[in-house]
């Protein structure tokens, strides 16, 4: 008897209050729940605003309120997009500008050129001279230098000649010597520094890197007598060639064309001494 009057109070009680379950499904709704653009049964042409906890956990992820509308953020732009008229990776960490090479080398190996008959022009009658012209005789470029002193050794590394030593010991003592008399011989007005003395010199040995590689692979299919005289006339030529080249880069940096002959002579030394090194 005691047990039923114990389960209708259980049950009493239980009716009176009502469960945390209940209580959630009364306060909030279908409707509270419903996703934005989700219509329900009581408004069916109507669409409702996201709301209730759906809505405020959606609105705080979003950095918005419950009935905001999404921003849109914009999109950093990724850097695999190319650039346009990107500098070389060489030009900016080495200052190695292969167009300014090439151009400098055909200056040397090309005497009728048009920047070569420009540069005579300038020399001679003290006329304009272009943007170009200017660049290429103020360039002060150590790599071309540097790879032809390389390519000369190389080469006559395949005789079995190793001269590096011999050709960066004469080239340096060449360099402070016609140096040291450009500046005597220019006065106050004008000078020139040593780094552009050996870029200038140096692009001048390209000639004599074309003659080790003759005096390599010709005496293979060429009989001794005919080599003899072929490499004697060859090697007055590339010493002529260096000569008057460096020569008329140094003349038309400095306008120094009434001493064109004067600063010829120790040029000619220099670049003959490269020829015994070479031929020998």
């Amino acid at each position: 008897m005691s047990n039923n009057i114990n389960r209708k109070s259980v049950l009493s009680f239980g009716n009176d209050r009502a469960s945390p379950i209940h209580e959630f499904q009364r306060n909030n709704s279908f409707d509270d729940f419903s996703a934005p653009g989700i219509m329900n049964n009581n408004n069916m042409g109507q669409n409702q605003p996201s709301g209730g906890i759906f809505g405020s956990v959606m609105g705080m992820i979003g950095g918005g309120s419950a009935n905001s509308a999404p921003i849109n953020k914009p999109v950093a732009p990724t850097s695999y997009e190319p650039v346009v008229d990107e500098v070389p990776l060489l030009e900016v960490e080495l200052g190695i500008n292969f167009k300014d090479v090439w151009k400098k080398s055909m200056f040397v190996l090309n005497p009728f050129s048009r920047i070569r008959r420009l540069s005579s022009q300038v020399s001679r009658s003290g006329g304009n001279e272009t943007p170009e012209l200017r660049h290429i005789l103020d360039d002060m470029d150590l790599a071309g230098p540097l790879l032809f002193c390389l390519a000369l050794g190389f080469v006559l590394l395949l005789r079995g000649k190793l001269h590096f030593g011999y050709i960066y010991g004469v080239g340096t003592v060449g360099c402070i010597g016609v140096y040291l008399l450009l500046n005597l011989m220019c006065g106050e007005k004008r000078n020139i520094e040593i780094q552009h003395t050996i870029s200038i010199l140096g692009y001048g040995l390209l000639p004599m890197v074309f003659l080790a590689a003759m005096t390599t692979l010709l005496p293979v299919v060429i009989a001794t007598q005919a080599w003899s005289w072929i490499s004697f006339i060859s090697t007055w030529v590339a010493v002529l060639w260096s000569t008057w080249s460096a020569s008329a880069m140094f003349v038309a940096h400095l306008h120094m064309h009434k001493q064109r002959w004067l600063l010829t002579y120790p040029v000619l030394l220099v670049y003959a001494t490269f020829a015994l090194i070479t031929v020998f």
